[in-house]
């Protein structure tokens, strides 16, 4: 019996990374993970935050200063390697030399990324570079560039067959995804257990989001899901099942197909009633089946060509 439950583990263990995928799958993480990472760099002065009053670095630590070989005063720096990091993107987004220019892009917005915790709140729902950098290192060791890339010819795109090479670099950046919400349900239960998942906890955050985040309420659907017994239930039972089971889309299909459209809807309720934009939201489109969709609008391009005159 021992026997055939490893080897049960062992073929879903092969099953996972190791089925032949597609090239076009892995090539759409690159240009999500790149085109992602340059949107949150270009949207914020993070290279600024080097030049504050040193009277508001007081409790960053020196060890993790050096530990990202960051320290205050130094903005000329800082911008020198923002545009470092945006060209190393920009190359990963086009294709272009992805091995070298996915690692720099790593390290540098490694380095970077501290500094988001004086533009935004120092939590997980605002930063916007930790599935980036893990990504980045992790595409810097695959054939990421096979297809859609600057300089590939139109016809070389068919001859990439299914291959084993384009599933496990994908499916770990899924899992960097995935974890977002299992370690989001553990963390829930190991500081409150299975109390923060009622009806009350679920009213009282959404009042004291929607009054605490910064900026303009997006809608009072806060204050009409505390008042609502139902929302309210029906919110906690939503939470729970959702970042539990979330973890399932790296296993089925048929969780991927429920689940990741479910996890658009999750956030969309999220930012109506609490006011927070989940900003990694846009890292769920790894999970789509770019080859399908290609090939689906290839042969609908095909169908409407003319037929060539005999």
């Amino acid at each position: 019996m021992s026997a055939r439950l490893l080897g049960r583990v062992r073929h879903e263990w092969q099953r996972l990374w190791y089925t032949p995928g597609e090239a076009a799958n892995l090539s759409a993480a690159r240009i999500i993970i790149a085109a992602h990472a340059i949107w949150v760099l270009w949207s914020w002065d993070i290279a600024s935050m080097s030049g504050i009053p040193a009277d508001f670095w007081w409790q960053a630590r020196l060890s993790a200063q050096w530990r990202f070989l960051i320290f205050p005063s130094h903005t000329g720096v800082e911008r020198l390697i923002e545009a470092l990091a945006l060209v190393a993107l920009l190359a990963v987004l086009l294709g272009l030399w992805t091995r070298v220019a996915a690692l720099a892009a790593a390290v540098m917005l490694y380095h970077l990324a501290p500094l988001q915790t004086f533009l935004v709140e120092t939590d997980p729902h605002a930063r916007g570079f930790t599935i980036a950098v893990l990504s980045l290192v992790v595409l810097s060791a695959a054939r990421c560039a096979d297809v859609w890339r600057v300089g590939m010819r139109t016809a070389g795109a068919s001859t990439n067959a299914p291959h084993w090479e384009y599933t496990w670099p994908l499916r770990l950046m899924q899992l960097f995804v995935a974890q977002i919400y299992l370690f989001g349900f553990w963390g829930k239960l190991y500081h409150h257990g299975l109390g923060w998942f009622s009806p009350e906890q679920i009213g009282r955050q959404a009042v004291l989001f929607s009054h605490i985040v910064p900026g303009h309420q997006v809608s009072n659907l806060g204050s009409v899901v505390a008042a609502s017994a139902t929302l309210t239930t029906l919110g906690a039972v939503a939470v729970f099942l959702f970042e539990l089971l979330f973890v399932t889309t790296l296993f089925s299909k048929l969780a991927r197909r429920i689940l990741v459209p479910a996890a658009l809807g999750f956030h969309l309720a999220i930012l109506l009633s609490m006011q927070i934009f989940f900003v990694s939201m846009f890292h769920l489109l790894l999970f789509v089946n770019w080859s399908w969709i290609a090939g689906r609008l290839g042969g609908l391009r095909l169908a409407a060509r003319p037929a060539t005159p005999v």
